[in-house]
């Protein structure tokens, strides 16, 4: 099965979008998220066709706008986690599943009455050595994302939200470096100087006494920090399941992995015996409106790649995430981002680029790299 995806390498392109939130395109295949969001069949003839016919993909730049709502939609629910501070995030957790994962049975069901294809024949019966092999791609993947979410919803509670959306791109640096060791990808120079980039933008963002002057360390940064990167090391995990899940019906794997994590989030909440339901009106909207925004995100997310490529993609909705956050951020808890976290960003930021960079200049054909070749060569070392 890893073999499979390493051959696939080359005709994929990756858009880090939120915690478990990446879209993976390829040249043959459908392009499947790895969060909970319906997505549609894609090949790149289709792709373009689509272009062609229908009218909101004829603007040239309806991608870049969607991508910049989708990043405000998905920063919002996180404003809203962390408003609801007092109310606990597994109990938060239900409705975002909720959801994420009843939009998707009628798309399901839909895919069901096509009689030409049997969207179950990837995965079920698990009576053979591939089709157990998705399944448990399936589990991995609800597993990790069900991680993701839950270190994202405690993060934002002890840091502030611009800071959790900036450890989370670097999902895309860590992709190649766990591809390398698991996949046996290529990792030249380029990849080893966006790690050590990242590393240095952590190390700002955790404001380490050493750097900041002070006497002790501030237990909220380094908790929340601490439960960013293990949000942003489930995420890239989750990228390196879906990658081996693109066969798979994409509704088929939201319906999946999402009743999967509502399971996951019912379980956790009955052992630790924290259930307990809105207790006002203004809890109820909000806790609903985690869910509904969302849904929302993962739809424009999915509209958005519909009519932009992966890689300008990826950059726009990456700046839109921090932008968003640090805006709403300091509108709503009046919170100013220090000198640390703004170097820190700057420098993530950076890092993102360079590898969404090099990652559409390796898509481009052989005649567009000739072009450029100069930038190119540099960028895949």
């Amino acid at each position: 099965m890893m073999s499979s995806l390493l051959e696939d390498q080359k005709n994929t392109s990756i858009a880090p979008v939120d915690d478990e939130e990446v879209v993976v395109i390829t040249e043959k295949s459908e392009f499947l998220p790895s969060s909970d969001i319906p997505s549609t069949t894609a090949t790149t003839e289709t792709k373009t066709k689509n272009k062609e016919t229908t009218s909101w993909t004829k603007s040239r730049y309806a991608g870049i706008i969607l991508a910049v709502l989708s990043g405000l939609l998905f920063t919002s629910t996180g404003i809203i986690v962390k408003y609801l501070k007092g109310y606990h995030v597994l109990n938060v957790g239900l409705f975002r599943f909720v959801g994420m994962f009843v939009p998707a049975i009628p798309l399901v069901l839909r895919a069901c009455l096509d009689k030409r294809n049997n969207i179950f024949e990837p995965i079920w019966p698990p009576t053979d050595r591939k089709r157990l092999g998705m399944m448990m791609l399936l589990f991995g993947r609800s597993i990790c994302g069900f991680a993701s979410i839950m270190g994202y919803f405690l993060s934002v509670q002890y840091i502030p939200v611009a800071d959790v959306s900036v450890i989370g791109s670097m999902s895309m640096v860590t992709v190649a470096l766990l591809a390398h060791i698991t996949l046996g990808e290529r990792c030249g120079l380029v990849p080893m100087l966006c790690a050590i980039l990242t590393l240095s933008g952590i190390v700002c963002i955790a404001k380490p006494p050493i750097i900041t002057g002070k006497e002790e360390y501030d237990m909220d940064t380094l908790i929340g920090t601490g439960l960013a990167l293990g949000r942003m090391v489930f995420a890239t995990v989750a990228i390196v399941f879906v990658r081996g899940l693109r066969t798979v019906n994409g509704p088929l794997v939201v319906l999946s992995v999402g009743f999967l994590q509502l399971v996951q989030n019912v379980v956790a909440v009955l052992i630790l015996d924290v259930f307990a339901l809105p207790s006002d009106t203004l809890t109820w909207v909000l806790a609903v409106g985690v869910g509904a925004l969302s849904f929302a995100s993962q739809m424009t997310l999915t509209l958005a790649l519909k009519c932009e490529d992966a890689g300008p993609f990826s950059i726009v909705r990456t700046a839109s995430d921090t932008l968003t956050a640090f805006i709403l951020q300091f509108l709503i808890f009046d919170l100013v981002p220090d000198l640390f976290s703004i170097v820190g960003a700057v420098i993530i930021s950076l890092a993102v680029g360079l590898t969404v960079l090099r990652k559409w200049v390796s898509s481009l054909p052989e005649d567009g790299q000739r072009k450029s070749r100069k930038i190119a060569s540099l960028l895949l070392k």
